[in-house]
């Protein structure tokens, strides 16, 4: 089956049970990826914490304790692969987990981890970590991009553009060295830079059968994304993200050969009777 004509079916919402569909589970672990498999050595990708690669159990642990007694929020969902005929093959799937509380300087925070399917072990491919300091109180942006500079090393490019934006990048299998290039004006000009890496930073990383690649020939990257006040060395906001494009890039590819495989022996375990005449 031409996997670009069911990947038209992917998104669909598969409330309605189709023809010929088993009741659907995880899929099983077919070809595991250790936490560190897709991460370069010598830096550790995390924050408070949770860690790039982590398994559903070990994130899901962590952020219990973050939420201090506040359950967690979760976003699970069936996904799957279908034919314009209405025959679907369908699976579990555990998106992210979530977990909001009050910091203990009395800050709000909200720490979201997105997951890869079960075929490669479910596993942490992104987090994003989102600071609020509320009324007059303030973060010093200067001190934490320096704790920051201090644990991931040198800063791939920095951006002073409506608000600061600070990159650590590994592309091509290497560390991407500051480029001065990585402006907001012309980084669209450069596609086969790490660039790209910046631009599919926001997007969402949950599966999605016959999806393109994101940031292709991107490592990890970590994005911190600042929101000033009227002086630039304080903060009222930080968002913080680290993402494995590598394992989500590997995890969608092992996902798509699955699915259409168990799709295509579902169909060809369909049989039919013969109506009386």
């Amino acid at each position: 089956m031409n996997p670009r004509f069911a990947a038209a079916l992917a998104a669909l919402n598969l409330a309605v049970p189709p023809a010929f569909a088993a009741e659907p589970d995880y899929p099983p672990v077919l070809a595991p990826l250790d936490a560190s498999a897709t991460l370069p050595d010598g830096v550790s990708f995390d924050t408070l914490g949770l860690s790039l690669g982590m398994s559903i159990e070990e994130a899901t642990a962590i952020l219990t304790d973050l939420a201090q007694g506040t359950p967690l929020k979760e976003n699970s969902a069936l996904a799957g692969v279908g034919d314009n005929r209405g025959n679907v093959f369908r699976f579990k799937y555990d998106i992210w987990r979530m977990a909001e509380f009050t910091a203990a300087d009395g800050s709000r925070e909200q720490v979201t981890v997105t997951f890869t399917t079960n075929v490669n072990e479910a596993r942490a491919v992104r987090i994003e970590r989102r600071v609020q300091y509320l009324g007059d109180q303030l973060g010093d942006a200067d001190a934490f991009i320096a704790a920051l500079t201090g644990k991931f090393g040198a800063q791939s490019w920095r951006e002073d553009f409506f608000g600061t934006r600070v990159y650590w990048m590994w592309f091509d299998g290497a560390r991407q060295e500051p480029r001065p290039e990585f402006s907001h004006k012309v980084r669209h000009q450069h596609e086969d830079t790490a660039a790209v890496c910046i631009d599919d930073v926001n997007m969402a990383l949950g599966y999605q059968y016959g999806s393109d690649e994101r940031g292709p020939g991107c490592g990890p990257i970590i994005e911190v994304q600042i929101d000033h006040p009227a002086r630039a060395d304080l903060m009222r906001g930080v968002s913080i993200r680290l993402i494995d494009y590598e394992r989500h890039n590997k995890n969608r590819r092992d996902t798509d050969a699955w699915a259409l495989a168990e799709f295509e022996k579902m169909m060809a375990s369909q049989s039919g009777t013969t109506p009386k005449l």
